[in-house]
């Protein structure tokens, strides 16, 4: 009975060649969307690689600007105590400016 199946399968064939163009139509899109699968998922796997290694250096950078902070820290620190007996400095000549005048007012 199989052998019969068989046969009819291929005389089948021989008697109609579009059936046969289907099939190897079918074949050859079955392998290029397999290649083409194999392709992407290549990229991606790339894709994820160059992810990764950026991650990676974007940490570095991160932790590089902390300790770059943490460095120059005290030097904005010490300017800014500078700017601060500045504004005192310049508030206490004000203040003994006012204190002369009033002197002044007093002892004439």
């Amino acid at each position: 009975m199989a052998k019969v199946f068989e046969s009819s399968q291929v005389s089948s064939k021989l008697a109609n060649p579009q059936a046969n163009h289907l099939d190897l139509v079918q074949t050859n899109l079955a392998e290029f969307k397999a290649q083409e699968i194999a392709k992407l998922q290549n990229s991606l796997q790339e894709m994820k690689i160059k992810v990764d290694e950026t991650n990676a250096l974007l940490l570095m950078e991160r932790e590089n600007a902390k300790k770059a902070i943490e460095v120059t820290s005290p030097v904005i620190k010490e300017a800014m105590v500078l700017v601060e007996d500045k504004e005192k400095i310049k508030r206490l000549r004000m203040e003994v400016d006012y204190l002369k005048v009033k002197l002044d007012i007093l002892i004439c």
